[in-house]
């Protein structure tokens, strides 16, 4: 089985792309992309959550990826400044407001002030490729897991 090598989407703000080396997001107007490496992910979480199973990846109630209209995806890094340090800031207030990284709490209810989150909305009918494609590229670098947020 071929995985692809590289994906992009449109979002509500922008464009993302996704390759061997991580996630480059682009806002409307703005030529200066951030850029998140896969080895600054700790884990994605895609909304609804989803599984590969039997070489296809359904949701928690057993539908086909293939179904989906939306998917909102949850990137955990472990650190958030690293994204942040690189960009000047003017910018970083556009994507701070914008891409929201928020600090994530820990189960003990304590920020974890380096580690972050980062969601982008996934415009699905924008893809570049199949879904089950983008998702086969994504679990090759990141792990998938669970973020609980309320």
């Amino acid at each position: 089985m071929n995985i692809l090598n590289e994906a992009y989407h449109n979002t509500n703000w922008g464009k993302a792309y996704y390759d061997s080396r991580g996630v480059s997001i682009s806002l409307l107007g703005i030529k200066k992309k951030i850029f998140i490496e896969w080895n600054n992910v700790e884990f994605v979480c895609p909304n609804p959550y989803l599984e590969k199973n039997n070489g296809e990846w359904r949701d928690f109630e057993g539908k086909d990826s293939q179904e989906l209209k939306h998917l909102e995806l949850k990137l955990s890094v472990k650190n958030r400044y690293k994204i942040l340090d690189k960009i000047h800031t003017l910018l970083r207030i556009c994507f701070g407001l914008i891409l929201n990284i928020k600090p994530l709490i820990g189960a003990d209810d304590n920020y974890l002030s380096e580690k972050g989150v980062i969601t982008i909305n996934v415009k699905l009918g924008s893809l570049s490729c199949s879904k089950n494609e983008f998702l086969d590229l994504l679990s090759q670098h990141a792990k998938f897991g669970l973020i609980v947020s309320f």
